[in-house]
């Protein structure tokens, strides 16, 4: 095989002939030719993909022209033997001249034309038939183009659903009569044929005849044919585009937002100047498109400009009115579908495998429920049940399908899925959560007895009072509590019981508002209790401050909800108590009369009561339950 780059060929080859009107596509014998050189040459040219073709030449030869003398038929069978190199080369030269035309621009090997043994013994009327076996690579200049992967790109393009035109200047020396006769592949059917070209009823062949065999000079005619593939890969009609959207709360105190644009196929005419020789594939695949940047017909920045822009604003778009907030949307794409795919496209198989990739992303601070995440998310950590739905993360208005996912804490059951046709409805909760089966709250009331004082005014009044000044701490201990009147839960979230972090939690968030009123209504409780016990018409107590800002510190573990640390509401109170007394001088002693102080209990609770006396007083109790305990303080005092 002779492997050679054709070049245009432009002179042309003057034959002087005799004019005869028998010699018209028939048989010609030999001793009324006057041709030098007469041949019917049928170039059978099969597609062995959009670039590749392999040529079988069959050369019915009537005369040959050789050292200066033109051989018949007979003639050449007669001398065969003796110059047979000759005849060859002489062919080969016609031939190789005709794909020059034909071709042009192209890469070609040529094989050695090779005898049918069986016309070496024909008669004299018939031809000696030779044959050549050739193939033909097209290249970007026989398509007018500089696309450095011509064979990538043809083949590619016709797996994408698109159409190649390919233009040939067909040719005939004087004397041959050339037939070029096009089949496609299994895969191809010709669509459009112009110039005199005959199509086969199949849609597969295609044939043109150039008669030149009384003709005086080279003879051209131009041919043009149109090939798609019956069955491409891919063969999009729309543009298709999915986006991935996920709202990834697992950080608990915000959502991590990323949105996947996966793009399979999309318009390209709009930024891609195409071919002239292409047509007809508007939307092209993401392997097509990334066959497109590697021809340097477009580039990443103007795929990003044209496809993923538009997109990336309409989303953020989206997300501001949604949830009334400015984002701040990065866009990067995932390069391992872009510029390191590991196989960016193969020309067998064009479709959308990788999906071409870009990936918005941002931090949101978004409410669920109407409430912070880490609120929502305390109030399922503490035992509650929260239900999201579509009005919590509104996605309407976005351009493109997209399917969005909730991705939860860790631990957490009820992430979903949603997109346009099934909405967001998920029920969230903690499987783990602590529940509890009724409430645990109890009281600390500590009486203090600061002071004994004789009231000097009864005694000169006749009577014998002392004052006893006592201090009150009313400690009100939740460790978990049904949800009060106070308590403004979202509707979408329903929880039995609300624990000691869970509360402090709210108080933070600003979840429950009227906390005041709360706090308001365990006072009075608290007023009315202290007055039962020392029979006292009312008590004003006052909220310990300091101490209940001290209650709102936690180790802020949302994972860990739960009512170790019980949330103290402390009270206190200043109370002036009156009451008789006995004087003793032999013992040199104070006796209080007999005091009974109401220690009642609360139903569902615990109620403790501390007695600190100090130093020098002596008490004397009588317990029927037996539940005193006096203890010594290490002042001297002493603790009841």
């Amino acid at each position: 095989m002779v492997r050679r780059k054709i070049a245009k060929v432009g002179s042309f080859l003057v034959v002087f002939i005799l004019l005869s009107t028998t010699f018209f596509l028939l048989p010609i014998k030999a001793s009324s030719s006057t041709a030098e050189t007469v041949v019917n040459a049928t170039f059978d040219i099969t597609f062995l993909d959009g670039v590749n073709l392999s040529i079988n030449v069959k050369l019915d030869s009537y005369r040959i022209k050789i050292f200066g003398e033109s051989y018949n038929a007979s003639q050449i069978r007669a001398s065969y033997d003796e110059n047979k190199g000759a005849f060859k080369q002489v062919l080969y030269s016609y031939v190789e001249d005709a794909i020059n035309h034909v071709f042009s621009n192209c890469t070609s090997e040529l094989g050695r034309p090779y005898v049918d043994e069986n016309s070496l013994s024909g008669n004299s009327n018939s031809p000696v038939v030779f044959y050549m076996d050739c193939t033909v690579s097209l290249t970007s200049k026989f398509f007018g183009t500089s696309i450095p992967y011509i064979s990538d790109f043809v083949n590619g393009f016709l797996d994408s659903g698109g159409v190649i035109s390919y233009t040939f200047n067909f040719y005939a020396d004087t004397g041959w009569n050339n037939t070029y006769h096009f089949i496609t592949t299994d895969k191809m059917e010709i669509i459009e044929v112009n110039q005199n070209g005959i199509l086969s009823l199949s849609g597969k062949e295609v044939t043109w005849t150039i008669e030149n065999r009384l003709g005086t000079e080279a003879k051209q005619s131009r041919g043009t044919f149109k090939v798609r593939y019956e069955n491409p890969t891919s063969a999009f009609t729309a543009e298709d585009i999915h986006l991935d959207i996920y709202f990834d709360f697992s950080e608990i105190e915000r959502a991590r937002f990323n949105c996947t644009i996966n793009v399979n196929a999309c318009r390209i005419n709009s930024f891609v100047d195409m071919p002239s020789f292409v047509s007809q594939a508007t939307f092209l695949p993401s392997d097509a498109i990334r066959m497109l940047v590697k021809q340097n017909l477009t580039n990443w920045e103007a795929i990003y400009t044209n496809i993923f822009a538009p997109i990336k604003k309409n989303v953020g778009s989206v997300l501001n009115n949604s949830f009334n907030i400015s984002t701040n949307l990065l866009f990067n794409f995932n390069l391992s579908t872009t510029e390191n795919c590991s196989t960016p496209y193969n020309t067998s198989k064009i479709d959308a495998s990788p999906p071409i990739a870009g990936v918005l992303s941002d931090y949101l601070n978004i409410p669920l429920c109407g409430i912070s995440p880490r609120a929502f998310f305390a109030f399922v950590y503490g035992g509650g049940t929260g239900k999201i739905t579509e009005d919590d993360i509104p996605l309407y208005g976005i351009n493109h399908p997209f399917d969005a996912h909730l991705v939860l804490p860790e631990g957490l059951n009820g992430t979903a899925t949603w997109n346009v046709t099934t909405p967001l409805n998920t029920t969230i909760y903690y499987s783990n959560a602590p529940k509890y089966e009724e409430e645990k709250i109890t009281r600390d009331i500590e009486i203090n007895l600061r002071n004994l004082d004789l009231d000097l005014i009864s005694i000169l009044t006749g009577k014998s009072n002392v004052v006893a000044t006592i201090d009150v701490g009313y400690n009100q201990n939740l460790y978990h509590l049904l949800p009060q009147p106070e308590f403004t839960i979202p509707s979408c979230i329903s929880i039995p019981y609300i624990n000691s972090d869970l509360l402090r939690v709210c108080i933070e968030e600003s979840i429950f508002k009227n906390m005041s009123g709360f706090y308001d209504r365990q006072r009075e409780f608290a007023e009315q209790h202290v007055a039962e016990i020392f029979d006292l018409s009312d008590v004003d107590m006052y909220m310990d401050q300091a101490e209940l800002d001290n209650n709102l510190q936690w180790d802020k573990n949302i994972k860990q909800m739960d009512d170790e640390e019980p949330f103290v509401v402390p009270f206190s109170a200043h109370i002036s108590y009156k009451t008789d007394f006995g004087f003793s001088l032999s013992s040199f002693s104070l006796n209080i009369k007999n005091q009974t102080l109401h220690l009642k209990g609360i139903p569902g609770q615990d109620v403790t009561y501390k007695f600190v006396l100090p130093k020098g007083v002596e008490i004397r109790c009588n317990d029927s339950l037996n539940r005193t305990t006096i203890i010594p303080l290490d002042d001297g005092g002493t603790l009841i």
